[in-house]
């Protein structure tokens, strides 16, 4: 059944505290949850439940509970402890009172990556969203983009192993190639099972993202592995060592290209992109959408803190500035 809405308190309780009394409203990830569009999620999402049966937990609480781990690298297990004693996840899941125990199943992560794991997508455009509203991306920085794979490790453990089999599945990023307000942001994020070859997926990858996007793609920059790709305009496509039709703003650009490793080294280091615990290939998917979706939360985190500080550094200049006024008057 549809998931549930979260009730609002309609008054204070006395033998409880409220979150926005004892959390600083200033924090960045108190701004982030409130400029998520939750209800669009929820609209998005309605779908993938039944109108029969028990209705699913809050899409807020456990899409919340997605964000956090992949934005703060966290095991299922590490989410749901401090969530227990960290007031600013309860915020950012859409608690109002504080809670000292845990009030949800903790296996519910677990039925919801199997019911909406195909949909995630929609998280990562909500990022890219958030991003361009906060003014950390603009519009024009999506239409010159750079498209590389890496590989994404997976653990599979077979009863009759003693040891710990690795298969490496691979994943492919397209990223924005101009470093933006608030960083180097990705804007499509796809596991790709086997070995397919690079430039058979350059033209999905692109389709994929103007889709996500809603801009269309300008300028491509790969490596040398995508030679002979199936882009639908090779005209717009730049390679590693090209020397035809480079020049001006576009070699600037192709020099640029190499900056999406460091993007996949911070998923690998700072996310879950460096080994997939998730089962199947839908896991793999998975764990590569959101480790996307971790990193832009973290570009985002960064920029929303940068712009508090810089509105609470203008504030207090204005007051100074009034108190001197008043002081020489």
């Amino acid at each position: 059944m549809r998931p549930k809405q979260q009730p609002k308190a309609r008054h204070d309780d006395l033998f409880r505290a409220r979150l926005d009394q004892i959390i600083n409203m200033k924090h960045e990830l108190v701004a982030l949850a409130d400029r998520i569009d939750w209800s669009w999620l929820d609209e998005q999402l309605a779908d993938c439940f039944s109108n029969e049966g028990r209705p699913a937990e809050p899409v807020r609480f456990m899409i919340g509970m997605f964000l956090l781990k992949h934005t703060y690298a966290l095991s299922d297990e590490q989410v749901w402890d401090r969530w227990v004693h960290d007031p600013y996840f309860q915020y950012f899941t859409g608690e109002e009172f504080f809670q000292h125990t845990l009030p949800h199943e903790r296996s519910g992560m677990s039925h919801w990556r199997k019911r909406i794991g195909d949909r995630l997508d929609i998280l990562l455009q909500e990022s890219l969203r958030i991003a361009h509203n906060t003014g950390a991306l603009k519009k024009s920085d999506l239409a010159r983009v750079t498209v590389d794979t890496t590989v994404q490790p997976k653990n599979v453990a077979f009863p009759t192993d003693a040891g710990l089999l690795e298969t490496a599945i691979r994943q492919l990023g397209t990223t924005t190639n101009k470093r933006c307000k608030g960083g180097q942001f990705i804007l499509h994020a796809k596991a790709l099972p086997g070995n397919p070859y690079d430039g058979h997926t350059l033209r999905e990858v692109i389709e994929e993202t103007q889709a996500l996007t809603g801009r269309e793609i300008e300028r491509v920059y790969v490596d040398k592995g995508y030679v002979g790709h199936d882009a639908p305009n090779p005209g717009r496509v730049f390679r590693s060592g090209q020397k035809r039709g480079v020049h001006g703003q576009i070699k600037k650009e192709l020099r640029r290209r190499s900056a999406i490793e460091a993007v996949i080294g911070h998923c690998k280091t700072d996310g879950h992109l460096d080994r997939n615990f998730l089962k199947g290939r839908q896991g793999d998917q998975i764990n590569a959408v959101m480790s996307a979706v971790g990193y832009n939360l973290r570009l985002i985190l960064k920029w929303l803190k940068k712009l508090l500080r810089k509105i609470i550094t203008a504030i207090r200049a204005a007051i100074s500035l009034q108190s001197a006024l008043k002081t020489a008057s």
